[in-house]
């Protein structure tokens, strides 16, 4: 399994909402300020701001990581 696989597969085993999201996506920004209004918990990782997360985009699917977008 790769670095950014298993980055991304940890994430959600360690957090019950997990937010991958690019800080210009008007949908990210709109499903968080929903969990924000909801008091949600939620851990997100901005996948444009942070270098080392452009390998995690690439391997997330719902095929891949058994998870719903």
């Amino acid at each position: 399994m790769s670095a950014a696989k298993n980055r991304a597969q940890q994430l959600i085993n360690d957090n019950a909402v997990v937010v991958f999201s690019k800080s210009y996506c008007p949908y990210c920004d709109s499903s968080k300020k929903l969990l924000d209004g909801l008091s949600a918990k939620y851990t997100t990782l901005e996948l444009d701001l942070e270098g080392e997360c452009f390998p995690v985009a690439s391997v997330l699917s719902a095929e891949e990581l058994g998870c719903c977008f």
